[in-house]
């Protein structure tokens, strides 16, 4: 396989993991989860398997990116070796918390399959779970965006990806830590306008990159 060929097979592993992203985390989600977690619950028992089809689809989304460093690290490596593991092994951590962030969300379907459950035990258990999952992937979003940092720096000295979308790489890993830590030293954070803004370069370096892996592969 020419090197061409093989960056084609990286921004197909880079759409791989932002389609099934969008889909899995944004989606369903906005289908199906609300504040009440009995009108939730009552979504999910309507939707099981779109429901069900958001729990595949996010762990393919965390299989891929697993992936997708392991192949990038051979075009990055000759530049900087020991920044290349960092940015593995940092995918490596955010992907294993986030794989068994999932099994929370498994649980509550095991939970629905209890006939003989009453409804307070069931909004109970689910309530738990749902906070579960989402206090675990929080942590995950740590390294979702720790990540980005190396692969942009990366990508900026070896001078194989566009300097801006590197550049917006490099910022979007920051804003992750701002909005976790934001999120957790002040209360009225998320109502703000700052965690959306903070957001934008990563959704812009991301798509971006993987849009220029696809169309136009990764410099030789």
């Amino acid at each position: 396989m020419t090197r061409e060929g093989t960056s084609r097979m990286e921004g197909i592993v880079y759409l791989i993991t932002v389609v099934t992203g969008l889909f899995s985390l944004m989606y369903v989600p906005s289908k199906i989860f609300t504040n009440d977690i009995a009108q939730t619950i009552i979504n999910i028992q309507e939707n099981r398997m779109l429901f069900g089809l958001a729990i595949l689809s996010e762990l393919l989304c965390y299989i891929a990116f697993f992936t997708l460093p392991i192949v990038l690290y051979k075009h990055f490596e000759r530049h900087n070796r020991q920044i290349a593991k960092t940015m593995v092994y940092l995918v490596i951590i955010g992907a294993t918390i986030s794989c068994f962030a999932v099994s929370y969300k498994i649980e509550i379907l095991e939970f629905l399959n209890e006939t003989n459950s009453s409804a307070e035990k069931l909004h109970h258990l689910a309530s738990l779970n749902f906070k579960s999952y989402y206090s675990t992937i929080k942590i995950s979003k740590i390294f979702w965006g720790l990540w980005l940092i190396p692969f942009g720096y990366l990508g900026l000295i070896s001078g194989k990806i566009p300097k801006i979308l590197c550049l917006f790489l490099i910022i979007g890993g920051i804003g992750y830590q701002v909005n976790f830590v934001g999120g957790i030293v002040f209360p009225q954070f998320k109502a703000t306008v700052i965690p959306r803004i903070v957001k934008l370069p990563s959704s812009i370096g991301e798509i971006g990159t993987c849009l220029w892996l696809l169309i136009a592969g990764i410099k030789k």
